[in-house]
């Protein structure tokens, strides 16, 4: 009983010294690989190193795991992505996927809240349309998510019952939320009535408190352009918002940025602070290569710059600490798995 006692002791005293985490993907080592960071950017390491693209990383509810996609060319310019899983230092590289699985889009939308299943993309040959399914970690089996098709980005709320997604029936996008059985399908908002814009909502991300939905708009004017090869249509980019809509009210708020920011992937880290990545001249250059990772608090409107590296740092993803008690913004704490086994063992 001291013996037990006294590992508790142990376990408590060096998990309370871990930090809450930040993955993301970037290019400052020449080649698209996995990062963490502390979320106040210190302590950067590298997680992967690998010839293929590795990127759109997304950490498990518990966050002992990182599920990201790999993706590399073949000899035969046929582009292969894989989906793979390690432990969250990097370790225990393991393939969720293979050659064979034909027609799966195999980057990482969502875990289901008990972590037992992960969210991809596969396209339907019959129906010729995007849909979502759920790959079971376990034994691999992929079950359908029914009424969830012409599907990009998505996410699943805190509770588990609503997906928020992006549709593309063509070149716009637009965020759609649907039940989780596909039921009660429906924008959040109406598209762009002017037929020269081209509207783009992307990377819907749902707020812990599951009544706020962070997303990325943008604006493009459809421009008709000639080179010596003829005529084209190019796609100019007018505005870039970081929007939050609250489901309850059907109302939408600005996250007030610098002038020429070009946001992206933006992240929750709980109701009050969030995470995106940004070129700060990206809407002056008409560019977006040089991103960033920010911080910005919602209520004080502090934004604080996390990375610096010229190369573009990515799709950043917070996880708390490992002592992390709060059901509201982690559905599954390593302190809740701490006091059953302490259970169980008494």
């Amino acid at each position: 009983m001291k013996v037990f006692f006294s590992s508790m002791i142990f376990v408590l005293l060096f998990a309370a010294t871990a930090s809450p985490k930040i993955v993301f993907y970037s290019e400052r080592d020449g080649n698209k690989e996995i990062y963490t960071m502390n979320d106040d950017g210190s302590r950067l390491r590298r997680l992967t190193n690998n010839p293929a693209a590795d990127l759109r990383p997304l950490w498990s509810p518990d966050g002992q795991t990182i599920a990201f996609q790999r993706g590399r060319y073949t000899p035969e310019s046929r582009q292969v992505s894989h989906l793979i899983l390690m432990n969250a230092d990097g370790s225990n590289e393991r393939a969720l996927t293979n050659d064979d699985e034909a027609h799966l889009l195999p980057a990482p939308h969502f875990f289901t809240p008990d972590g037992r299943e992960l969210a991809v993309r596969k396209w339907d040959p019959k129906a010729l349309t995007i849909r979502l399914f759920l790959l079971d970690l376990e034994d691999g089996v992929i079950r359908p998510l029914r009424g969830v098709e012409d599907i990009a980005g998505s996410t699943l709320s805190p509770d588990g019952r609503l997906i928020a997604f992006e549709k593309t029936p063509g070149f716009e996008k637009n965020i759609h939320i649907v039940t989780l059985e596909g039921h009660g399908e429906k924008p959040i908002l109406p598209p762009e009535a002017d037929p020269d814009v081209l509207l783009n909502r992307v990377y819907p991300r749902w707020a812990p408190d599951g009544k706020r939905l962070m997303f990325v708009e943008s604006k493009f004017d459809i421009v008709e352009k000639e080179d010596e090869e003829g005529p084209f249509i190019d796609f100019v980019i007018r505005e870039n918002r970081l929007l939050i809509y609250h489901t309850g009210l059907k109302t939408t708020e600005r996250v007030p940025l610098p002038h020429g920011f070009r946001a992206a992937t933006p992240c929750w880290i709980n109701n009050n602070e969030i995470l995106f990545s940004a070129d700060a001249t990206g809407m002056v250059t008409q560019r977006h290569g040089n991103y960033d990772i920010y911080r910005y608090h919602l209520t004080s409107r502090t934004l604080r710059q996390l990375t610096t590296d010229p190369a573009a740092d990515m799709d950043p993803r917070w996880v708390g600490g490992t002592l992390d008690v709060s059901a509201k913004e982690k559905r599954i704490t390593q302190w809740g798995k701490l006091k059953a086994d302490e259970k169980q063992s008494n």
